[in-house]
């Protein structure tokens, strides 16, 4: 088990609760790993005087006020700056998400009523099985809701990085085409904003979680890592 005793109310987590680039070191080409090592080896945090946190207080006020109360001084300089995310702005040159966008998307959107469709999307890097996919799929049916659903072409557990469509249920795709559009990746930012969204779906990604919080747009949430 891991434990995070400083929070105010202690956080207990199983090692499947991580992220995977938090549980296996091994590959010198794991970016993410390598940057925790140097700053965990090499006490980078301990050489500047204040650390900035993609948050905003009213979110976790409780947290943060524990955490300043710590005399330590890795902490005694802690500033929520959040909520940091992509503005959606087509003159950046940075990319700001792992897969190409579909912006057909926006299009659909422009279809539908306002506050009428639910994205679906689970992050750039949450799992899911086979039998996960299906039960998901005939959930999001037999809602009758407007779906837009974000599904990566690596997402589910055992298959090929393309075939992730294949494990959905016989003829779903045809059954919904009136009010479903399925997608491997889309600008999220610009589809929180859109009006004719009405609630998120989401693995509780911090990004995710911010934006949406940001557009105003109630969640739905199937957390997924800790």
């Amino acid at each position: 088990l891991l434990a995070c005793p400083l929070l105010p109310s202690p956080l207990v987590l199983e090692p499947f609760d991580l992220n995977p680039y938090l549980k296996v070191c091994g590959k010198p080409s794991d970016f993410m790993c390598r940057a925790f090592n140097v700053v965990i080896r090499e006490k980078v945090l301990h050489r500047g005087d204040t650390i900035l946190i993609n948050t905003v207080e009213e979110a976790e006020a409780p947290t943060l006020l524990q955490l300043r109360k710590e005399k330590r001084d890795l902490l005694l300089n802690l500033w929520p700056i959040g909520p940091l995310r992509d503005d959606g702005s087509k003159h950046s040159n940075v990319p700001m998400s792992l897969w190409k966008s579909d912006y057909s998307s926006l299009s659909w959107l422009d279809t539908h009523p306002p506050h009428s469709v639910l994205l679906v999307s689970f992050g750039s890097l949450a799992p899911l099985t086979p039998s996960q996919l299906i039960e998901l799929a005939i959930g999001l049916e037999e809602s009758g809701h407007r779906i837009l659903w974000v599904i990566r072409p690596d997402q589910i557990i055992g298959s090929a990085a393309t075939a992730s469509h294949a494990h959905l249920p016989p003829d779903f795709l045809e059954r919904n085409k009136a009010r479903l559009l399925v997608v491997s990746w889309l600008p999220q930012h610009q589809v929180l904003a859109h009006p004719s969204l009405g609630g998120f779906f989401t693995h509780c990604g911090w990004n995710s979680v911010l934006e949406s919080i940001s557009s105003g747009v109630p969640m739905l949430t199937w957390p997924f890592f800790g």
